[in-house]
């Protein structure tokens, strides 16, 4: 009996640990209804870079990208996940979006709401969502002219940029830039209308 009494005790916390746990791939917060016309409204921004991970955000979502599969490994809808897009100004009335500095959380809130907090696993695209809780050593990265952008050790900058020949920015022709190096961030993204 104490043997069986074990087994389910050590089942039922396994169960509960996996479902604190919420995969990607059956995600409500994914971002679904992008088209390669979406506009970037006031544009993509960096919340983190390093040689193996992006995370950026915009008015269309936040996500995570694997630099090495070039592929998205994870995407919010800030309005289903936070209730608001609103990513200008200071943090107030908007999403707020932080990343550990070493790159293996991101931190995702809105700033009337803190109680409903994202905590994104960038190793795994897998999340949690709890109440708010100070990061204790987050990323920062650096801006100049009001373009952003990650100056690396090795004196390459990382940056994001839109097809400078189209006079509108659309998250279809979203890139990320370093060095010499180019990812076009959805080259590989399923579109709403296909």
């Amino acid at each position: 009996m104490k043997k069986y009494f074990t087994a389910i005790l050590f089942v039922s916390i396994c169960f509960l640990a996996a479902c604190g746990r919420n995969s990607q791939a059956d995600s409500e917060i994914a971002v679904k209804n992008l088209s390669k016309d979406t506009g970037v409204g006031i544009g993509g921004f960096i919340d983190y870079a390093d040689d193996d991970v992006l995370v950026f955000h915009g008015e269309f979502g936040l996500f995570v990208y694997d630099l090495k599969a070039e592929k998205i490994t994870f995407s919010a809808d800030l309005e289903k996940a936070i209730g608001t897009t609103n990513i200008q100004g200071s943090e107030t009335g908007g999403a707020v979006i932080r990343v550990s500095a070493d790159g293996s959380t991101v931190q995702l809130y809105n700033s009337d709401d803190p109680d409903v907090t994202y905590y994104i696993d960038t190793a795994d695209g897998t999340y949690s969502v709890g109440k708010y809780k100070e990061l204790e050593d987050y990323f920062e990265y650096g801006a100049f002219n009001g373009y952003e952008y990650i100056q690396f050790d090795d004196g390459t900058k990382g940056e994001m940029s839109c097809n400078i020949e189209s006079p509108v920015g659309t998250v279809g022709n979203l890139r990320y830039l370093r060095g010499d190096r180019e990812w076009r961030l959805f080259e590989n993204w399923k579109w709403a209308a296909e």
